[in-house]
């Protein structure tokens, strides 16, 4: 039953993979259908020492216009260089993209658990990461490695001033385009990263044509077919995983109480064990008068359990007792009390106690 149902599953996931790869060409395919190309947003690139602007017009002609600037506050000209009027249409759409160079960049790395928490932890820490206060900052973070067996989740934090940024969307803005993104690139031709958000950013400005309509549809009607088959394919794995649970509770049940069974036979023996490797009376009078000086005399050896009692005579009651703390056989040596046994005997007499160790080595 759990091999047809693995199979059954196994099945059912290649079909979903493959339907998504066919959903997502098919997307791709009508967007160059039903979106003109003049409609590409255009790309304007700055960094310290240039202003470009790459757009395609009707033609499907692609412009580009290159402005040499002295330094990255430089302001940009007042006016869309030429050719590119004649090529936009006013509320165009834009995307400014600022060399990684002129953003302030850190790496943070945090346990794998926080994952479907990351935005509030980020958010958290974030006034300790940032090199200034997050209110003259625009921010923004991106996953930029995983580590599975470390369990650790590297991120890369991003961060640009509002008095760098904010002129330039205003210059951008009087251009007539509307800018709806703002990301960090290396070079031009390289890989876009972050999406910065500003509350000059025209994005939420809703200009819904016929075109966005028929895009807006089209989501909706994928929207609802993935979530159709996310819920079918949650319900059988959850009914799969409920079948596999009960069917592991009943060997798991069986499994403790054996374990409790071999558990409860094994006291017994272990209490035996102990009381057979505790140290007896012969082997420690041995070790004892191993120990002591030969002028030490012992006068009585008592053994109850695992309490010995020692009362003797020696010039040295204390060497005594260091002497015994050293036996492999005792523990917790301790002086009870010493006097002297007499005028002229140059002796003391002692009386310590010690616990034997459970077992010998």
């Amino acid at each position: 039953m759990n091999a047809r149902v693995l199979g059954v599953s196994r099945r059912v996931t290649q079909f979903l993979r493959w339907w998504a790869t066919e959903l997502a060409a098919c997307a791709a395919e009508l967007m160059g259908l039903i979106a003109p190309r003049w409609r590409a947003p255009v790309v304007v690139y700055i960094d310290s020492g240039r202003l470009l602007i790459r757009t395609e017009g009707a033609a499907n002609t692609l412009a580009e216009v290159e402005v040499e600037r002295d330094h990255f506050r430089s302001a940009l000209p007042e006016r869309l260089p030429d050719p590119l009027p004649s090529l936009l249409e006013r509320g165009r759409r834009a995307r400014l993209v600022i060399a990684t160079g002129n953003a302030f960049v850190r790496q943070w790395r945090l346990p794998l658990a926080a994952v479907p928490h990351l935005k509030s932890a980020i958010s958290l820490h974030l006034s300790k990461l940032l090199p200034m206060q997050r209110a003259q900052l625009l921010t923004d973070f991106e996953i930029a490695a995983a580590d599975p067996a470390k369990g650790v989740v590297d991120i890369e934090v991003a961060a640009l001033k509002r008095l760098d940024v904010e002129p330039m969307l205003k210059s951008m803005q009087a251009w007539g385009l509307r800018v709806t993104s703002i990301r960090l690139a290396d070079t031009p031709d390289s890989r876009e990263r972050f999406r910065i958000a500003s509350a000059d950013l025209s994005g939420r400005e809703w200009r819904v044509r016929r075109a966005d309509r028929v895009l807006i549809g089209t989501a909706a009607a994928l929207s609802l077919a993935c979530a159709a088959v996310a819920a079918t394919q949650s319900y059988r794995s959850q009914r799969t995983f409920e079948q596999a649970k009960g069917q592991t509770s009943i060997l798991a049940a069986s499994a403790l109480s054996q374990r409790q069974s071999l558990l409860a036979r094994l006291d017994p023996l272990i209490a035996l064990s102990r009381v057979q490797s505790a140290p007896g009376a012969p082997e420690l009078l041995a070790d004892v008068t191993k120990l002591v000086p030969h002028d030490t005399w012992l006068t009585t050896f008592e053994l109850k359990e695992r309490r010995l009692r020692l009362v003797g005579l020696s010039p040295d009651p204390a060497a005594v007792v260091k002497l015994l703390a050293s036996s492999a056989l005792l523990n917790d040596v301790e002086l009870r009390s010493t006097m002297s046994a007499g005028i002229g005997t140059g002796k003391d007499r002692f009386e310590l106690t010690a616990e034997t160790k459970e077992s010998a080595p």
